[in-house]
């Protein structure tokens, strides 16, 4: 597992705690350090980076997915399913070099590892309908060396886009 992998891991595991605690971010963010799971500083960098920017792009990206699940409101659907489609969202839009493919499949992997067996196809064809309605504002990341997402270090994920 890659450590932007890990990283979003974390931040899903973050934000999914943020979201039913109800705590601050601040807060969410403090519990980290007594998590089992010993991560490094460039995955926490990543995952704090995720975790920060989800929230504070967190209503532009429901307004974004809301058309996208017609048939359901977001405050209804899975947490988890939510919470991964917000990370893949904000990575396509702000990730920097993350291509919106890997940004699909990487959600798509936290589906299967975090969510209902039934989740994994829900947030591929919610995120697929994503990037063919909003391709114009994703920013055409370059292309990694090898067939997956560079691994050397992580940048940051910003919001210099929008």
């Amino acid at each position: 597992m890659t450590a932007r992998s890990k990283g979003r891991s974390l931040a899903l595991q973050l934000l999914y705690q943020n979201e039913v605690s109800g705590d601050s971010p601040a807060d969410t963010l403090e519990q980290v350090a007594s998590w089992p799971e010993k991560l490094s500083a460039r995955q926490l960098k990543y995952a704090r980076g995720l975790f920060a920017g989800v929230l504070r792009r967190r209503a532009e990206i429901d307004d974004m997915l809301r058309p996208l699940v017609a048939h359901y409101r977001l405050e209804r659907l899975n947490t988890v399913d939510l919470c991964i489609m917000r990370i893949a969202v904000y990575e396509m839009l702000y990730g920097g070099d993350v291509p919106p493919k890997v940004a699909i499949n990487e959600a798509i992997e936290l589906a299967r590892d975090f969510s209902s067996e039934d989740a994994p196809s829900f947030v591929n064809g919610v995120l697929d309908a994503f990037y063919h309605r909003h391709a114009d504002a994703i920013p055409q990341a370059p292309r990694p060396d090898r067939g997956e997402e560079n691994d050397s270090d992580p940048p940051q994920p910003s919001d210099s886009h929008g």
